[in-house]
């Protein structure tokens, strides 16, 4: 029943936000389009999720009295806004992608963080702080079949900093929360 509870409630967020349009995401789309000479990119679905239904998603799950409910509330409770565009791959060049592909987010203070090619695809994860903290990141994987762009927003450092603190690995590596 709780998991249910969980299902319920993201999906109403998901479906109540009305927002399945994100001229953002369409913009890294074309200049991801214009790297890749030939490819195509075509629309799968776009969605954006914002703030009301991130904290009420959140502050539901919190009051469900289910373990793994209540972890993901205080993951969604740092996250402000999603936002998620999926489209179909087709003619994906061998090659492509230059060096100035985000030269127009990094224009607008995003900086890189991870940039991997390999024969299964390429990552990216660009982020963007503001007073010494991680407030936005974008996470981008294209491969032959998908184009997966989700840009994130809210206080990244301490989701982040919390996912740490849960994977007992990186434990030692957390520091307290200011």
């Amino acid at each position: 029943m709780k998991a249910a509870t969980t299902v319920f409630v993201l999906a109403s967020a998901v479906l109540a936000s009305g927002c399945l349009y994100s001229r953002e995401i369409s913009h890294v789309r074309d200049s991801i389009e214009r790297a890749f000479p030939g490819a195509d990119f075509d629309r799968k679905m776009v969605l954006s999720v914002g703030s009301f239904w991130m904290r009420t998603s959140s502050w539901i799950l919190g009051m469900t009295g289910d373990e793994d409910a209540e972890n993901i509330s205080g993951y969604l409770s740092d996250i402000n806004r999603v936002k998620i565009g999926v489209y179909d791959t087709e003619n994906l060049p061998e090659d492509g992608a230059s060096g100035a592909l985000f030269t127009h987010l990094l224009d607008h203070g995003w900086e890189r963080a991870v940039q991997v090619r390999d024969e299964e695809g390429h990552v990216w994860v660009l982020y963007r702080s503001h007073r010494d903290r991680i407030r936005d990141a974008f996470v981008i994987v294209l491969d032959d079949e998908q184009l997966v762009i989700a840009r994130v927003d809210g206080h990244l450092d301490r989701l982040i900093q919390k996912a740490m603190e849960d994977y007992r690995p990186l434990r030692e590596f957390a520091t307290e929360r200011s």
